[in-house]
């Protein structure tokens, strides 16, 4: 039997080849290979494209109410299943909180390994998305989930929760797919029986917090209600209502809440405190008092930071060439007083007294003694005293 009539045979001709039975085999064989050729070359042409559009499996981006498959390779403990919150958010033993959302799987892999490194060494990590949830989530509020339902809006989705009291609902807002929608006031669409926006499987509504009210009067620039957010502080209010006016006094700021008052400067930290809802606060004016007699400039001086007798002199620019600084006189609501600025060099702070506003002091002249290098020296004591600056 001639060596071409067993064409299907794998077992090579042992009969000198001829010619023809030559060719043959050489013919099936540039076709396999022909057929390889373009095989590798189809899957080559479709893998470059793959990746020239930037596809991968993992690319789903992750929303809320997403189940996932946590594994830590060699830490058993490690694993969990966890759902991404209304916040985008998981939550992973010795990772802590992590942010899941509009990320894919890949990319989550990466940025839990980074949170692990501190604990672990050299992890390992696969993040299987098991199921995607259908579900609206609720930022701020209550938080949680609702179950979707198709057609839900946005008023008829919140109508049966309690969002609270602490809630601003005119700014309400929907993040979609990282967009944001809103904001919408709830109040305005429902007067206008108006449902909002239909929702869909995956929306967060955020539910942001009432702004804190706070009160604001006396010497600032505009004097009314300051809004600031959750947290802001007592110097964010004041700044709110234009900062404090040019005759605002620095100290001694009131500030009223939940019926106890307390004094507060509008320099150093006092301010820093974080502004608390109902809070009222009031400047007050700087006292302007008139200074008279043997001083450098006489008239009116207006105490800001200091409310003393020696600041009220020292505004005036000091006793003059022979002011007898013993017997100074302070004339409040009608009533004279004489106080001894000298005694101020003996620690006796009684005699440097509160002034208010519309007080008079009076520097009689006295013997021909000269005390202005005295006062100096009371003056430059007077700045190591308690609130000591003019």
């Amino acid at each position: 039997m001639a060596c071409c009539s067993r064409p299907r045979s794998r077992r090579r001709c042992r009969r000198k080849s001829t010619g023809p039975c030559r060719n043959s085999h050489r013919s099936r064989r540039r076709s396999r290979q022909r057929r390889s050729t373009v095989r590798y070359a189809t899957i080559a042409a479709l893998a470059s494209f793959a990746v020239a559009a930037g596809w991968s499996p993992a690319q789903a981006a992750l929303h809320p109410g997403d189940q996932l498959a946590i594994t830590v390779y060699n830490h058993p403990e490690l694993q969990s299943n966890a759902t991404v919150d209304g916040s985008g958010r998981v939550s992973l033993p010795l990772a802590g909180q992590i942010q899941a959302k509009g990320l894919d799987t890949q990319q989550l892999e990466r940025r839990i390994v980074a949170a692990l490194q501190p604990y672990v060494i050299k992890p390992a990590v696969d993040v299987r998305l098991i199921s995607q949830n259908p579900a609206i989530f609720l930022a701020g509020g209550p938080g949680g989930s609702l179950l979707y339902h198709p057609g839900d809006t946005l008023v008829g989705a919140l109508g049966a929760v309690k969002v609270g009291e602490g809630v601003d609902t005119a700014r309400v807002r929907i993040d979609r797919d990282g967009a944001e929608l809103g904001p919408f006031d709830l109040a305005a669409l429902t007067a206008k029986g108006n449902g909002g926006p239909v929702l869909q499987p995956g929306d967060t509504i955020q539910l942001p917090s009432k702004p804190v009210a706070v009160s604001v009067g006396g010497a600032v620039l505009h004097p009314g209600f300051a809004y600031v957010n959750p947290g802001g502080t007592l110097r964010e209010a004041i700044d709110q209502v234009g900062g404090p006016a040019p005759n605002a006094a620095l100290t001694q700021v009131v500030l009223d809440r939940g019926g106890s008052r307390q004094a507060l400067a509008l320099s150093g930290s006092d301010l820093s405190q974080p502004a608390q809802n109902g809070d009222r606060i009031t400047v007050p004016d700087a006292a302007q008092v008139e200074v008279v007699g043997m001083v450098t400039k006489p008239g009116v001086v207006m105490l800001r930071n200091d409310f003393t007798l020696l600041s009220a002199l020292y505004q005036a620019g000091g006793p003059g060439q022979y002011a007898d600084i013993r017997a100074v006189q302070v004339l409040h609501a009608g009533q004279k007083k004489t106080y001894d600025v000298t005694a101020l060099t003996h620690g006796d702070t009684s005699q440097d007294p509160a002034l208010t506003d519309g007080d008079v002091v009076f520097v009689p002249e006295g013997h021909k003694i000269d005390w202005r290098n005295l006062f100096s020296s009371i003056v430059t004591l007077r700045w190591f005293f308690p609130g000591g600056r003019f």
